[in-house]
């Protein structure tokens, strides 16, 4: 189901068997609209029953929440930073861990820029009191943009375009372009522009048809629009190359803590420079951890549109092979 927690979306599902402990959290990419990844979260609790799944947006994409003037227009919300999306996902976990009554195991999976997002709000669990509550078992990356997102294809075509044309400005025009058009036409537009699912499934459909929907509310709101290329830019000035933070995320975390690490990279990745994966693997790779998994394979970055299905089954099979204790459906 779906809540609003604190100005934030957040889609949440119960455990498919009694007396689990086992929370799955997910952190996406931006735009930070959990409806994309609502398939693959499905799917991977069919494989492992005994996940809890909560996915939390960032916050800036409520829909409920446009403002408008006496023309009708819509008025941009604030811009939400990438601190106030650590801090509010820090908020809302603590607060739901707080309200049970046991303690709980925590399995993290991120998206992209969610993966930064996910390395800082794990530190601060961990400084937290609230880590006495909490088993921190498995960390996954998909597709992280970590380290050197502005060198990065997308990267450097984004910095060049916002230079040029101001962020406030590409927004109103596209969500002016996009009021313009019935709900029918915007959506079948849309649906021509995204890339479609390789398999031919009801719940690749599914799938994509949520982000078809998921992305006709976004461009129709220049607030969302704003707030999604505002963070993006942000991103290309933050996100560069903290040896610190990584040293302390794949290093110490597995070594003290005894946590899982799963990261995987697309063999081509218009939002992660070839040189910057390879800086990983080989730092925090090479030789391999019994803690540590990296993968890499012929997968879309944007997989929660296209190839939901197919991942969900990657990444549930990382899990089951990094927690032995979980069991899966087909045994």
């Amino acid at each position: 189901m779906y809540e609003f927690i604190h100005n934030t979306n957040v889609y949440s599902k119960p455990p498919l068997v009694e007396d689990s402990d086992r929370l799955l959290i997910l952190i996406p990419g931006n735009p930070g609209l959990v409806e994309y990844y609502v398939t693959y979260l499905n799917r991977i609790q069919q494989r492992v029953p005994s996940f809890e799944i909560l996915a939390l947006a960032h916050t800036g994409f409520n829909f409920k929440e446009q403002v408008l003037d006496k023309t009708g227009e819509e008025l941009p919300l604030g811009f939400y930073d990438l601190e106030f999306q650590i801090q509010q996902k820090v908020k809302i976990l603590k607060e739901k861990i707080e309200k049970r009554n046991s303690n709980v195991n925590l399995y993290f999976l991120s998206h992209s820029m969610g993966s930064f997002v996910l390395q800082r709000v794990v530190k601060r669990l961990l400084d937290d009191k609230i880590s006495e509550k909490i088993n921190i078992k498995v960390l996954g990356l998909a597709f992280p943009t970590i380290i050197d997102i502005a060198h990065s294809d997308s990267g450097q075509k984004l910095t060049s375009l916002s230079r040029v044309l101001p962020i406030v400005s590409i927004a109103s025009i596209l969500s002016r372009i996009s009021s313009y058009l019935p709900e029918t036409i915007r959506k079948y537009a849309i649906s021509t522009f995204l890339t479609k699912p390789k398999m031919n499934t009801k719940e690749a459909a599914e799938s994509f048809e949520n982000s078809v929907d998921a992305t006709a509310k976004l461009v129709s709101s220049s607030g969302a629009v704003r707030q999604a290329l505002e963070l993006a830019k942000q991103e290309m000035e933050c996100i560069t190359r903290d040896i610190d933070t990584n040293d302390w995320f794949f290093k110490t975390l597995p070594e003290k803590y005894g946590i899982k690490m799963w990261s995987f990279f697309g063999t081509k990745d218009h939002w992660v420079k070839n040189e910057a994966r390879d800086f990983l693997m080989r730092r925090y790779y090479d030789p391999p951890g019994s803690n540590v998994l990296f993968q890499m394979a012929d997968l879309s970055h944007g997989f929660c549109v296209s190839e939901s299905v197919e991942f969900s089954e990657v990444t549930a099979n990382a899990l089951l092979e990094l927690d032995p204790t979980l069991k899966p459906t087909n045994q």
